[in-house]
């Protein structure tokens, strides 16, 4: 999204920026703005995708996000005005199409942030879900995407400029910088935030962009260690710390840093077997994060972070994984039950030494065994034929059978 968008947080817009504007009425008590500071706001969680599914968080990427942009703008500023805190709001749509919002409020603290290790205002501007309505009693009312609204409209920009007036100062940030080339020669530090003078015919200046970049690595068709063909796209993400390095070091640091995104991701990913590119995945983004980052330092660039976003196995595969899968629950099932059988076989061993001591307790057996089959509505017949009795034709069989077998011998 090509749009524009530029705030400006400054007492009322005819007032000079002095000491006297720390002072306001609010529902009839003296409020101090030197009592609203970096605590005030709390940081939740790191950054996420926002240029790649902007719809998430402005609704649409048409017209009608462009004008959310500028809600979550003038959100802030109402919030500000509702809690007491501004009594002007101006919008300014400008010739050139970017979008200027002004309030007379509190303006957003500029100290260094405890958690973050940077100005608040850059957290705010930079990082999502940081704000001050996390809070409770932080705002009685508040409007828009609480601690993601302005920094997406930074993301989704084109450019983006910052001004806060507070205690008698003016603060600017911008999320540009201007690499001057003077006659042909690179000046030692670019140039920017704020109003800088360029030498017409004689100065040059390229814009450079600070802020975090997402790339996606196109897929690519990889050969793992144990000769399995998959297709695996990736995303990084990076921003520039050295404008100069970034214009001066490559020709264009955008290409260079994705050719040697996907030569490095078919040479990590070449050396690693089927099973770990999907069960150690965190241990590979790692590799790739600090060898990508390795490379384009020397262009000024920073990877923050590499992430393997999809690995697409051909069907062939995924049936023999599926097949594989399915014999190891077998063997694992038919382990359970010979297990158990050998356990049962065990606890029959016991129990008829138990009963082996005791005779009396295997009549009792029967009669309880009577008992659990009498118990249903059935027309089942059970006769108990004692042991013992079947024990004295046995006996008698065998007596009988030896005798034979004398007489034999004699005739």
């Amino acid at each position: 999204m090509n749009d524009k968008a530029k705030k400006s947080t400054r007492p009322p817009l005819d007032a000079p920026a002095d000491d006297a504007s720390q002072f306001r009425k609010v529902n009839g008590e003296t409020k101090v703005d030197a009592d609203y500071t970096a605590e005030d706001l709390q940081h939740l969680s790191d950054l996420e995708h926002v240029r790649e599914r902007p719809s998430m968080y402005i609704g649409d990427t048409t017209l009608r996000g462009l004008h959310h942009m500028v809600f979550e703008v003038v959100d802030n500023s109402i919030d500000e005005a509702m809690a007491g805190y501004a009594h002007q709001i101006l919008v300014t749509i400008n010739s050139d199409g970017s979008v200027t919002v002004e309030d007379d409020g509190r303006g957003i603290p500029v100290e260094e942030h405890p958690d973050l290790g940077i100005s608040t205002l850059q957290g705010v501007m930079t990082v999502l879900k940081f704000g001050g309505k996390f809070q409770k009693g932080a705002y009685q009312t508040s409007g828009g995407l609480h601690g993601v609204g302005v920094t997406v409209v930074n993301f989704l920009s084109e450019w983006c400029e910052v001004e806060v007036r507070r205690g008698g100062h003016v603060y600017q940030q911008e999320y540009e910088r201007g690499v001057i080339f003077r006659l042909g020669r690179l000046l030692e530090h670019p140039k920017g935030p704020g109003i800088f003078l360029l030498i017409p015919i004689v100065d040059r200046m390229v814009k450079v962009d600070l802020r975090t970049v997402t790339l996606n690595v196109p897929p690519q068709e990889v050969i793992t260690k144990d000769n399995v063909p998959v297709r695996v796209n990736a995303v990084a993400y990076f921003r520039i710390v050295e404008p100069n390095a970034a214009v001066t070091q490559v020709e264009n640091y955008m290409v260079a840093t994705s050719q040697i995104a996907q030569t490095t991701l078919r040479s990590v990913l070449g050396q690693h077997v089927l099973d770990e590119l999907l069960s150690e995945r965190d241990k590979i983004n790692a590799i790739l994060q600090s060898i990508i980052d390795e490379a384009t330092s020397p262009w000024g660039i920073k990877v923050s972070v590499v992430e393997v976003k999809d690995v697409e196995i051909p069907s062939t595969m995924q049936r023999a994984m599926a097949r594989q899968a399915e014999a190891e629950r077998e063997r694992r099932a038919k382990v359970i039950s010979a297990e158990g059988e050998f356990q049962a076989s065990e606890r029959l061993h016991d129990a008829a030494a138990v009963l082996a001591e005791e005779p009396v307790s295997v009549t009792l057996r029967y009669l309880q065994t009577l008992l659990e089959i009498g118990s249903s509505n059935n027309s089942t017949v059970v006769f108990p034929v004692p042991i013992d009795l079947l024990r004295l034709f046995i006996e008698r069989e065998e007596s009988g059978g030896d005798q034979a077998s004398g007489e034999i011998s004699a005739g």
